[in-house]
């Protein structure tokens, strides 16, 4: 099963587009923050690309905005690049 469960706030207003067969897709950066471990250990960030799809991307476009906390329930992929 590949499920992912992100929490997080944009890095800024999410963008939306249509891809050349039509269908609409909203991308937009989420920064994770990783869990907080210690006094001295620095908190680490992880910045991860959600793209959400059809409907959904109306929405996510309408409601999110830089800044504002989100959770994004998913699956997670990974490229490869040559």
């Amino acid at each position: 099963m590949n499920l992912s469960i992100l929490q997080g706030r944009p890095t800024r207003d999410p963008e939306i587009s249509k891809s050349d067969s039509g269908k609409v897709y909203c991308r937009m950066r989420l920064a994770v923050d990783r869990p907080y471990r210690g006094n001295k250990q620095p908190r680490k960030t992880d910045f991860i690309t959600v793209v959400f799809f059809n409907k959904l991307a109306q929405v996510a476009y309408n409601n999110l905005a830089k800044g504002a906390l989100c959770t994004v329930v998913g699956r997670l992929e990974t490229d490869e690049y040559i």
